[in-house]
């Protein structure tokens, strides 16, 4: 599935990227006047409406605009105000949508599937996935039981002197173990006596 939610300016007519959130207001992408269509608050934008069309909306700011358009909401579509409660209305919960779910795509990226998203999400709550920590500082080299070999980028390891196989058996047949400096430390990581 393709990424829905963008910051792009152009996209005001993609879905969910008309009405959005920014600095604790809901915004309108391409809201403002002719020549630019700059974004503007939503609180501007029904200013303005109010203004051009004479409406009794007299709020200045967000919150009181938030009460005015509840109590217009109760006219329903006996007038004009309640018209825009309703518009009002839709523009915050389709805001509150599209940060959520901008926040969700963040995540998961431009380009995601979501019958694996929810494969991945039941095979967790089945128990059935476990999730490893990063194995930061945990890999031969930046242990203190590996000795880097001269000229190589492999070494020996004091825990583990000999491969193994699949089921953790010393393999005598391959010799010495030599990881490199890239595969996993050891689980049972004791420094080095000086």
């Amino acid at each position: 599935m393709k990424r829905l939610t963008t910051d792009d300016e152009k996209s005001m007519f993609r879905s969910l990227n008309l009405f959005y959130g920014k600095d604790g207001e809901v915004w309108v992408r391409g809201g403002g006047p002719e020549p630019d269509y700059q974004d503007v608050t939503l609180v501007q934008w029904i200013k303005w409406a109010a203004e051009e069309h004479g409406l009794n909306i007299e709020a200045e700011n967000a919150e009181s605009l938030g009460d005015e358009m509840y109590d217009a909401l109760q006219d329903g579509t006996e007038t004009v105000e309640g018209i825009v409660g309703l518009l009002h209305a839709a523009a915050i919960q389709a805001a509150e949508m599209r940060e959520r779910l901008k926040l969700i795509e963040d995540i998961l990226g431009d380009d995601y599937d979501l019958d694996r998203l929810r494969e991945m999400v039941e095979a967790d709550r089945e128990g059935r996935c476990r999730i490893h920590p990063k194995s930061e500082n945990n890999t031969c080299g930046s242990c203190g039981h590996f000795q880097r070999i001269s000229g190589r980028r492999c070494g020996t390891c004091d825990v583990y002197s000999k491969y193994r196989d699949r089921y953790g058996r010393v393999d005598d047949r391959r010799g010495t173990f030599t990881p490199s400096q890239s595969k996993k430390a050891c689980k049972r990581y004791e420094p080095r006596e000086e």
